[in-house]
């Protein structure tokens, strides 16, 4: 069992990509539910070009902003990986991580410390993760692939039969440091699916908090064919390299559908041309 959780032992990782900190999601809902609580706050910018100008300021808030800039993009895998290490300067026990168009809900930060104080012997906390109309975190892995629920009761969860997303999670940073953290290999895509795989081999149980936040999956959401095959070149490319970390062929199966359905909606072989791709060495 741990000691209590308290706000000044978080530290919270915002990933920004091509986006101003003003126009984030995220950062106008975590000012306004952080309140005056002595919360620690990292803006990892993975953009060409710096998004921030001189020193985060935010009213309503007494958080402590921390900025870093990287231009070469180390993706998601990267900031998560580089806020373990700012957490363990500034002796911090808990990381929370979120991309930049996440809507914060006003009790996130109230309930998921009561969570995290209530169940003391678990390492990973998450909150429900809607899209739309669809639950798609905490998401039940199968056959290589995670699927969207309808439904899911708050509680300590067995976590072999599930997967999560990495918005919203909230991980004990000396498990996250004994798990390896993220792999640097799969910046975008999957890296969420691998790192709680890779929880998994050492952590039965998982909890989820009664707590629900709305999310905007980047997945695929542009409509111009170009865009979208390059997108999907980079999905192609991290569907073999986390096929190969999980000695798995589905995910290769399950990208090459996906590759098999753009090309009928976009009546582009391109697509087929990337899938095929997919199987060879």
């Amino acid at each position: 069992m741990r000691e209590e959780i308290l706000y000044s032992d978080l530290l919270v990782c915002i990933v920004l990509y091509k986006q101003n900190l003003a126009d984030s999601t995220t950062f106008a809902t975590l000012c306004r539910t952080a309140g005056e609580e002595n919360l620690s706050v990292l803006v990892y910018d993975n953009s060409p070009q710096p998004q921030i100008a001189g020193n985060i300021k935010a009213t309503g808030t007494n958080a402590t902003f921390y900025y870093h800039h990287n231009g070469l993009n180390s993706g998601v895998a990267g900031a998560y990986n580089y806020s373990a290490r700012l957490a363990k300067e500034l002796n911090k026990k808990m990381l929370l991580f979120f991309d930049q168009d996440t809507c914060i809900a006003e009790e996130y930060f109230t309930k998921m410390l009561a969570n995290i104080n209530n169940h003391g012997d678990i390492n990973l906390f998450c909150p429900i993760v809607i899209s739309g109309r669809k639950i798609i975190s905490p998401s039940k892995y199968l056959l290589g692939r995670a699927f969207a629920i309808k439904k899911m009761q708050p509680g300590v969860k067995t976590a072999a039969p599930f997967s999560i997303i990495n918005s919203g999670l909230a991980v004990n940073l000396e498990e996250f440091e004994k798990i390896g953290g993220y792999d640097t290999q799969l910046q975008l895509d999957f890296s969420d699916h691998y790192f709680f795989y890779k929880f998994k081999k050492s952590n039965r149980q998982f909890c989820v908090a009664d707590v629900l936040l709305s999310h905007q999956l980047s997945t695929f959401t542009d409509k111009k064919a170009d865009k979208v095959l390059s997108r999907f070149n980079i999905y192609a490319a991290a569907a073999k390299i986390f096929s190969r970390k999980t000695k798995s062929f589905l995910p290769l199966a399950w990208a090459a559908l996906r590759g098999l359905k753009l090309s009928f909606q976009y009546k582009k072989i391109s697509f087929l041309v990337l899938s095929a791709g997919l199987f060879r060495k």
